[in-house]
């Protein structure tokens, strides 16, 4: 993701920042993935981009931009102001399209988010939008409390019109629960998101969530919610995880949070098989040598094998 020719780039005002940290696994997948597609080397061939370490360098822009996901791209003008932002292991064909759009129009995300208040499509893309853009910077109660603003015909009507926009207040909701340490909220709220597919590739992540935020919830109620996010968990595994090439970028954590609720249904010899089989996967894609596998496999590989040595079963006496 280096510049090349900066000097000549025809659109000079532009810069792409892009935040990650040293043990950041998603942006090791993430940078392997771009590095491997010519479709996205061939949009930032001249772009000026930085590399910021949220714990170094880039502390305070990190802060100025609120960041919270990570990796987190962002598109700023000669302002400094934010046309855009992808956060998040997507998928490069993901960064391409958003970057281009981007460049494109040159409108800032601020102003497109003033246009969240109108009943039409590009009102709606918009609000889900700037909602998703809260969720990125990890800030539960300011995506509610921004989308509580909003005029409740708009919120009615664009929630009944809009997938997207109501996928993206659930989510909202979700994760101020989760944040509030409201079990029962957060319960309710992960049943709305789980059972979407548009969750994709952030299954892992936000179920991780869910087993976080309900500890103290009733277990019955608990253990049911976790029976019935199983299946689809599993089944994204295969599709997103496990299949060649996988359909999600990373698929550490879904892995990693389909164990947990292995563990958490009480079934320790389930979890210890579903990690041997992740590091059964890890060790042929090493093996395999696809550039996109350069620098996140062995780093997902040591992982999961210190993990399943965690969950070693006790010795006989």
């Amino acid at each position: 993701m280096q510049p090349t020719g900066a000097a000549t780039d025809p659109a000079p005002a532009l810069q792409l920042l892009v935040f990650g940290s040293a043990d950041c696994l998603a942006c090791e997948a993430t940078a392997d993935a771009l590095a491997a597609d010519a479709g996205w080397q061939q949009a930032v061939q001249r772009l000026p981009t930085r590399a910021l370490d949220v714990d170094g360098d880039g502390r305070e822009l990190a802060a100025r931009y609120r960041i919270g996901r990570l990796p987190t791209s962002l598109l700023v003008n000669a302002d400094g102001e934010e046309l855009g932002r992808v956060a998040g292991a997507q998928t490069p064909a993901t960064f391409t399209a958003a970057l281009n759009g981007w460049r494109r129009t040159r409108s800032t995300a601020r102003s497109r988010s003033a246009r969240a208040v109108e009943i039409t499509r590009e009102g709606a893309a918009a609000l889900a939008e700037t909602l998703a853009r809260y969720h990125a910077s990890n800030d539960g109660d300011g995506g509610f409390a921004w989308w509580l603003r909003l005029p409740i015909a708009v919120r009615g009507q664009q929630s009944s019109a809009s997938p997207e926009v109501l996928h993206w207040r659930n989510r909202i909701e979700f994760l101020q629960a989760a944040q509030r340490h409201n079990p029962l909220q957060a319960d309710a709220g992960a049943h709305k998101v789980l059972e979407d597919p548009r969750v994709g590739c952030d299954r892992g992540i936000e179920l991780a969530r869910y087993l976080d935020s309900t500890r103290s919830l009733d277990p019955a109620r608990r253990r049911a919610s976790l029976q019935a996010f199983r299946a689809d968990a599993e089944a994204a595994l295969a599709r997103d995880a496990f299949a060649e090439p996988p359909g999600c970028v990373d698929g550490l954590p879904l892995v990693l949070a389909t164990a947990d609720l292995l563990a958490a249904l009480g079934e320790p010899e389930a979890e210890r098989q579903l990690l041997a089989r992740a590091i059964t996967h890890c060790e042929q894609r090493i093996a395999g040598g696809a550039a996109r596998d350069r620098r996140s496999a062995p780093l997902q590989l040591a992982q999961l094998r210190a993990r399943l040595a965690s969950r070693a079963p006790p010795q006989a006496s």
